[in-house]
């Protein structure tokens, strides 16, 4: 029979190795995930390897797992089919008769492949839910995404300041946040046309003097749709004082995470968050979480209408049973912000037992510093 320590040792191959058997080219940091949710394509490479766990994962489309989960969900096989073709390309000794111990398994796997089968289903009705009525005004996407190529990887200004908030490596390339360094203009200036760049917002007219909008911030945000295209664009000042955040000039925020959508299911909580920072922080803690950016929030409020037809429509038929956290700061703007959201999600029909006011506890200032202390916490207990 196939001991526990067989299956391990499948599992302990290096996933890279696996990866590059299946006949994918590794690259030097993030690889083009193979997922079918990308619509056009992982044009931004979004999934990546975690040498400590050997595992992977796509924050793109949400696919992730150990040697056995790759193998599965790049050949469409089941449990069974994997674990043979890894021991058949790896050598590793894997009699017939200890197939009956690899079934046992197989059997214990049968939860998470009908979730990864509601999961696609979800995937193919979500993909073209975004409304199409809505004017975003972002026609300038094809400029930001320019922008956001001419930008550096992350240097060491911004993996500091990430790292600073407990935040991981494998979150950080998910995000796609980048570095903006003075090399960066200078690309930008020579590449991008002066007229776009106005246009855009990118740069902007002060006593008629042009002048660069995120000239005095370190870091690029993206905003990313369902499909993964990059449609609009933040800056991040990592000194933390004001500005902290920066959109081009005269535009208006989408919803931040809003590719989420596309493997939530609606059977755990949704966080609507007021910043990026949040959103990545309780994203860190393993939740489906969005942010409303930059803007007042409003009935009218272009991100409020998407959410409402967001749920309305692709959540159709369990609006009663989905559970909404809305996380706000300790203030005015903050109270208005929930007020707004719990009377707009209750008239579509959200339970009004099932929203709720998601604070940060008493002792910490704000999401990101108790997402930080919690998980130093639990890193040193687990340590132990």
């Amino acid at each position: 029979m196939i001991q526990d320590d067989t299956i391990s040792q499948i599992r302990d191959i290096d996933i890279a190795d696996i990866w590059q058997a299946l006949g994918y080219e590794l690259k030097p940091r993030n690889q083009h995930c193979f997922g079918s949710s990308h619509k056009h394509g992982d044009k931004n490479p979004s999934l990546s390897f975690d040498k400590k766990t050997n595992q992977y994962k796509c924050f793109g489309c949400d696919l992730g797992g150990d040697t056995i989960d790759l193998v599965m969900q790049a050949n469409s096989v089941g449990f069974k089919e994997a674990t043979q073709w890894i021991g058949d390309k790896f050598s590793v000794d894997i009699s017939t008769s200890s197939m009956k111990k690899v079934d046992e398994y197989a059997n214990n796997q049968k939860t998470a492949q009908r979730a990864l089968k509601q999961l696609k289903t979800r995937q193919n009705n979500l993909v073209e839910v975004r409304n199409t009525e809505i004017d975003y005004k972002i026609p300038f996407s094809s400029t930001y995404q320019q922008f956001y190529d001419l930008c550096e990887k992350p240097n060491e200004e911004l993996i500091s300041w990430w790292t600073e908030r407990n935040l991981s490596d494998d979150l950080l390339a998910g995000a796609g946040w980048r570095s903006i360094t003075d090399q960066t203009w200078k690309k930008v200036i020579k590449e991008i046309d002066q007229q776009l760049l106005e246009d855009s917002g990118i740069i902007k007219d002060v006593d008629g003097k042009k002048t660069a909008t995120f000239g005095q911030l370190q870091a690029i945000v993206p905003f990313f749709d369902t499909s993964g295209d990059l449609i609009y664009i933040r800056a991040r000042n990592l000194k933390d004082h004001a500005p902290k955040y920066l959109p081009p000039v005269n535009s208006s925020p989408p919803i931040y995470n809003y590719q989420t959508f596309i493997e939530w299911l609606g059977e755990t909580p949704l966080f609507i968050t007021e910043s990026e920072t949040d959103c990545l922080a309780l994203t860190q803690l393993g939740h489906t979480a969005i942010a409303f950016t930059g803007a007042s929030i409003s009935p009218n409020s272009l991100t409020v209408r998407e959410l409402l037809h967001m749920l309305r429509t692709g959540y159709r038929g369990q609006l009663r049973k989905l559970e909404i956290n809305i996380v706000t700061d300790k203030d005015e703007a903050g109270e208005k912000f929930y007020t707004t959201l719990e009377t707009l999600l209750n008239r579509i029909g959200i339970k009004q037992k099932n929203i709720h006011k998601w604070q940060c506890k008493d002792e910490y200032k704000d999401i990101s510093e108790q997402v930080k202390n919690e998980r130093t916490i639990y890193a040193k207990a687990t340590a132990k």
